[in-house]
């Protein structure tokens, strides 16, 4: 119930909203204590984001290293492509460009590797958003002509998805 009033919260209120955070913040102990890591992956995923957008960078990294975690134990290509893109995304606007690069190559080589799908609670999906920090970085490390083809790559890559929030 946590989860879905999280949800419905984020989708009505908006991802700055308290209580979408706070339906979140009380549904990842439950979700750990249950053993469900998906569910604890977009409980973490639900806090990031606010952190992300509405609180300190700082404290979203810390989220975003503790669903990279997440995903390590359980040895999830989908949960690590979410943790790739929560860490490229919050590395970035840290202005830590080529560690948040690593991460999003990282994040698009789990995605070349074939076969993962992306959590439908992910509201992009993780794989063009690696690509399109990864020509982010490129660029402000003057790295100006790979990043052009790396962005062709995440636009492809949403039309092929059929991705509309990932595209705009």
């Amino acid at each position: 119930i946590l989860m879905q009033a999280g949800l419905y919260l984020s989708s009505t209120r908006g991802f700055a909203a308290p209580e979408p955070r706070i339906c979140y913040e009380r549904a990842a102990p439950l979700c750990h204590s249950l053993n469900r890591p998906l569910l604890l992956y977009s409980a973490l995923m639900g806090q990031w984001r606010y952190l992300y957008i509405a609180d300190k960078l700082s404290a979203a990294l810390g989220v975003a290293q503790r669903v990279r975690s997440l995903a390590m134990e359980q040895n999830n290509s989908a949960v690590m492509i979410g943790a790739c893109q929560a860490l490229v995304s919050t590395l970035y606007y840290l202005g830590e460009f080529e560690t948040a690069r690593q991460y999003a190559m990282r994040g698009v080589r789990i995605w070349r590797s074939g076969g993962v799908q992306y959590n439908a609670e992910d509201l992009d999906a993780p794989a063009v958003v690696c690509l399109c920090y990864e020509a982010l970085c490129q660029w402000h490390l003057g790295e100006i002509a790979s990043c052009r083809p790396t962005m062709e790559e995440a636009i492809s890559l949403a039309k092929e998805l059929n991705e509309s929030n990932s595209l705009a």
